[in-house]
């Protein structure tokens, strides 16, 4: 359910830098000192009522809702759609790229998520959820040498899930890095 609360549409955002006091400032241009990142995604199961649910912003006072608990064994997969260079012309306005619509990256298969072409969007990395419901995306698995995920924006997926999960979340897009 709530697996997504890291990556809720911030991608949209201009790119923000922390200027060590707390206070953030968007740059006119995107300016990444590294050239590598990762992607944690946080994965609950909750059989709370609707009414109790509520969208997370990633914020520091996001709470888990109560009776939610973490879920083991729930693998999360990353497909890369856009490299650094995109995502910088798009963070910059220096082109007239739109981000993507999720709806058009995947298609449904046996009621789970795939992604309709993965040519065009190839798989990057791959994590399943630990006792703590924590699954960390770091590494290019196209790459045996990788010590991070390239910087760019991400579709992530929930491509494995445990029986006891009715409804696998819907993918989102994030992006490497994202503040």
């Amino acid at each position: 359910l709530l697996s997504a609360a890291l990556a809720l549409s911030l991608c949209a955002m201009p790119a923000m830098a922390d200027d060590g006091d707390g206070t953030t400032t968007t740059p006119s241009k995107a300016v990444w000192t590294q050239s590598v990142g990762s992607i944690t995604v946080h994965k609950y199961e909750f059989n709370g009522a609707d009414s109790e649910q509520k969208t997370a912003t990633g914020e520091n006072n996001d709470a888990v809702p109560e009776g939610a608990h973490a879920l083991k064994d729930a693998t999360f997969t990353a497909y890369q759609v856009w490299d650094k260079d995109d995502l910088s012309e798009y963070y910059n306005g220096s082109s007239d790229k739109a981000l993507p619509n999720v709806d058009s990256l995947i298609k449904k298969e046996k009621g789970n998520y795939v992604v309709a072409d993965e040519t065009k969007t190839p798989k990057v990395a791959e994590g399943t959820t630990d006792a703590d419901g924590i699954a960390t995306l770091n590494k290019d698995i196209r790459d045996e040498n990788s010590t991070g995920l390239p910087l760019g924006l991400y579709l992530v997926v929930e491509t494995q899930s445990p029986a006891s999960v009715t409804t696998r979340c819907k993918p989102f897009l994030v992006s490497v890095p994202m503040t």
